[in-house]
């Protein structure tokens, strides 16, 4: 549940009790009465509203009873409004006033609207909204004597925010949170895709590489056959990455003049002679291969699988 703006749905008051409500459009706003939240004022000195609400459940929790909650916090003079409410119990009042979940955009507390109960609002027959001690309060018509009733309308939406309920086969989950998760699946879906079009090309390149350096040397492929590594090359696996680098290495030597003596890979090393008329032509070799100088033009690579 996450704070969100006003909308320009119409509003309308919803009660525990889940008296019939007339909903003139399909998309709507709620009022909660205080029978569907539990609210509790303290005179702390918070800067932030994350702050507030993160201690909204120790402030509120010895007036709950056992069950699933959300919590809120508002802001006001002197201090801030800790607000406690369950998402199913708002559910059940929903169908029982029947209307859909899905209808429901923003949900407002009446207390955010309290200086429009000064003149009480009458829930049902018998009870009726007003303020106690600047609280919006249910209490019994009766208290109010011959006082006129108001009726609820637009008018009592709050200038601050609402929470929203998204619902998805019965569970509660923000709007914001459910925007952002769709999100990050899409971003992975792009990375994915990029990542398979750039493995894809890399592994082109190196089969052709493979190719050339086969072609050159015969003699290669009864040490590591051409199916061989077309078929590993195929495969994202650590020792196939090492042996299609370690190859990769040997033919950047290979294009600047070396040639290749021997060629040994096993299933733990990898080893190739060559000879090699230039040095700097096996200079910017990756470190992770260790170069032994054999004789004035001879070398041996190695590299562990």
């Amino acid at each position: 549940m996450n704070f969100m703006p006003n909308s320009k749905k119409g509003l309308v008051l919803l009660d525990r009790s889940g008296s019939s409500v007339r909903v003139a459009s399909e998309m709507i706003d709620v009022m909660l009465s205080p029978t569907l939240y539990t609210l509790k004022q303290e005179s702390l000195e918070l800067k932030y509203q994350y702050q507030a609400k993160k201690l909204a459940p120790s402030v509120l929790d010895d007036l709950l009873e056992e069950g699933e909650y959300e919590y809120s916090a508002i802001k006001e003079d002197g201090g801030w409004l800790f607000i406690a409410y369950s998402p199913q119990e708002i559910m059940d009042a929903l169908l029982r006033s029947g209307i859909e979940a899905s209808q429901v955009g923003a949900i407002y507390f009446a207390q955010q609207s309290k200086s429009m109960f000064n003149n009480p609002i009458a829930l049902d027959g018998a009870m009726a909204l007003g303020l106690v001690d600047d609280v919006v309060t249910v209490m019994p018509k009766a208290l109010f004597g011959e006082r006129r009733f108001l009726s609820f309308d637009e008018s009592f939406r709050p200038s601050g925010g609402g929470v929203s309920l998204s619902i998805d086969k019965g569970a509660m989950i923000a709007k914001k949170d459910a925007i952002v998760l769709s999100s990050i699946f899409i971003l992975l879906g792009m990375l994915f895709l990029f990542e398979g079009i750039g493995y894809s090309s890399a592994v082109s390149e190196q089969s052709s590489s493979v190719e050339v350096l086969l072609e050159d040397y015969p003699a290669l492929q009864s040490k590591y056959s051409r199916d061989s590594i077309a078929a590993k090359y195929q495969k994202r696996d650590k020792n196939e990455r090492k042996k299609r680098d370690f190859l990769k290495e040997v033919s950047s030597i290979v294009r600047y003049g070396g040639v290749v003596q021997e060629l040994e890979i096993t299933s733990k090393v990898m080893r190739a002679k060559l000879e090699v008329k230039n040095p700097s032509s096996y200079n910017s070799v990756d470190k992770s291969i260790k170069i032994k100088k054999l004789d004035h033009n001879m070398i041996e690579l190695e590299a562990k699988v």
